[in-house]
């Protein structure tokens, strides 16, 4: 949903004319995010890295409304209730990337799984866009996995800069037991200005310092759940071979149905652990 902007209460409405129309121009902020208690709670977890920083950023921005900003049809500026991630995916065949999107979803299992699954039906697909029908309110996060960069930058040439943020991270780096990883946004002056954006990274470290105790009942339900899914997944390849047909026995079928389950069960473990307290906590883990 996209909701305009009342210009007769907006305190910003000079700025946004002048950044947009005047002089118009964008920023780049880069900075070294502590990801020490984040990486930890994702290797604890078995998550991985890239689905649930990507859902830590896309929870954060949902909480300021300058990174969710953009225009309608005439032009007039307002804010979308939600910005779902646009990324990329590095093909190692070529060293070309594509992009895909996910739909966000403030159920961090939920949309785990989603990401997963995209990825496994597009992230084969060559050329820039492996996704299609992107929605028109998103937002670009990348990484360059091998670059610990001090600072990035793009730019429109000859356009509007980008109202919406586009995100880069590198990287990560261990010094002194702490790790980092280089983090930029660029974005428009005319949504955001230096206030914002701090307020938006000050946020965003804060959400990947909070460490919550995982409830040691809830660790071990999914410990357990794992095994049972690891003794299900070589009954059902010994079976499955054993047939030697192009149809299933009945004892394959009925693995294969317990083996789907107990996915699902694995899914809501996680996502119970990472929801523990309050839902910014660690709500994204990582590998």
């Amino acid at each position: 949903m996209f909701t305009p902007i009342d210009p007769t209460t907006w305190p910003r409405r000079e700025h946004f004319h002048y950044y947009r129309n005047i002089l118009p121009c964008g920023y780049s902020v880069t900075v070294q995010l502590d990801v020490t208690k984040f990486r930890a709670m994702c290797r604890n977890n078995g998550l991985k890295f890239y689905p649930s920083f990507i859902w830590c950023v896309s929870h954060n921005i949902l909480a300021h409304p300058a990174f969710r900003m953009g225009v309608d049809g005439a032009g007039n500026p307002g804010y979308h209730d939600m910005l779902h991630p646009n990324y990329t995916v590095f093909h190692e065949d070529d060293h070309t990337f594509s992009d895909l999107w996910t739909a966000h979803d403030e159920d961090f299992a939920a949309f785990y799984q989603a990401f997963l699954a995209d990825v496994a039906q597009y992230g084969g697909n060559h050329g820039i866009k492996a996704r299609p029908g992107q929605p028109a309110n998103f937002y670009c996060i990348s990484c360059v996995p091998w670059l610990d960069f001090t600072g990035y930058a793009s730019m429109a040439v000859g356009g509007q800069p980008n109202l919406f943020p586009v995100i880069t991270y590198g990287k990560a780096t261990e010094h002194d037991g702490r790790e980092t990883l280089p983090f930029a946004v660029n974005i428009s002056h005319a949504a955001a200005d230096g206030w914002h954006t701090s307020q938006f990274l000050n946020d965003l470290q804060a959400l990947l310092d909070t460490q919550q105790q995982a409830d040691t009942s809830l660790a071990q339900a999914l410990r357990e759940a794992q095994i049972r899914r690891d003794h299900a997944q070589k009954y059902f390849e010994a079976v499955s071979q054993q047939s030697g047909g192009p149809y299933l026995p009945p004892e394959a079928e009925a693995c294969r149905a317990s083996l789907h389950q107990v996915e699902q069960e694995i899914a809501q473990l996680q996502g119970q652990l990472t929801a523990l307290g309050d839902p910014v906590a660690v709500d994204a883990q990582l590998d």
